[in-house]
């Protein structure tokens, strides 16, 4: 069983070269968006993971586009399996609840929770954000990685600091968003 791109190609390479178990992998990312087709990286990924992946005796993923993606997108016939997060709704339901007490709601919020990589697109969406020219919006970012500061370099440099809020690593991030 492998998680993450490199890992799944060694895996099913290894199945190529005459590995005899079971070689299980989990795609958890929207693969055509991940490896961008008009890149050299993308269009290696993609016949690595045609090729490849098609070697694999299951495939696990995580969402219903990445499942249809890897089927239309890298043309494979193997069985995918949609395995979705889990969520605990009983812990959810009591966390919501909770106070925020370094926000103020007083307009429209807009709340993004994620790890700050290149693939969630932080970027865009503070572009686009920019372009509301609202002042009774805000823009909350709960979360940490490896593009965090890059980003609060972004908002401070178009003026949005007092509109967008990092507010880093939140170990409940439920009662921000009820």
């Amino acid at each position: 069983l492998s998680f993450l791109p490199r890992p799944n190609f060694v895996a099913c390479f290894a199945k190529k070269m005459g590995l005899r178990s079971k070689v299980l992998i989990n795609e958890r990312t929207y693969t055509p968006f991940w490896y961008k087709e008009n890149e050299l990286r993308g269009k290696i990924a993609k016949r690595l993971v045609s090729r490849l992946y098609a070697l694999a005796d299951a495939i696990l993923t995580n969402s219903s586009g990445t499942l249809g993606a890897l089927k239309t997108h890298y043309g494979l016939s193997n069985e995918i399996i949609l395995v979705k997060n889990l969520l605990d709704l009983e812990d959810i339901g009591l966390k919501k609840h909770e106070d925020v007490d370094d926000v103020t709601f007083s307009g429209f919020t807009f709340i993004h929770v994620g790890s700050f990589n290149s693939m969630k697109g932080h970027d865009m969406l503070i572009d686009a954000f920019s372009e509301l020219g609202a002042d009774d919006t805000q823009l909350l970012f709960i979360g940490k990685g490896p593009l965090l500061e890059s980003m609060k370099e972004k908002v401070a440099s178009m003026g949005l600091a007092k509109k967008v809020l990092f507010l880093g690593h939140q170990p409940n991030p439920f009662k921000y968003l009820y």
